[in-house]
């Protein structure tokens, strides 16, 4: 799934962040993400209305995940997170 769908399945209210968090969560794998490392990285996250307005208002950026990544994400970047991660 890409990421405009899997942030769209959340819904655009605080009921269904808690199953897009866990569904999530047991897919990692298919991203390349240990589940462990995600699991613990999101267990203190809960929905914010002011995040998701905030996000869903950028004037300046209008791009999917993907062309986001394409134009912005670099491999020092990747490396790094990575490091990060493990």
């Amino acid at each position: 799934m890409s990421a405009p769908a899997w942030s769209a399945s959340c819904g655009n209210g605080p009921g269904g962040f808690e199953a897009w968090k866990q569904a999530f969560i047991a897919n990692s794998s298919r991203y390349g993400l240990k589940e462990r490392v995600v699991r613990q990285a999101l267990q203190n996250v809960g929905y914010s209305r002011k995040v998701v307005r905030l996000d869903r208002n950028q004037k300046s950026i209008k791009l999917s995940f993907e062309q986001f990544h394409a134009k912005r994400v670099n491999n020092a970047m990747i490396k790094r997170g990575q490091k990060l991660g493990n």
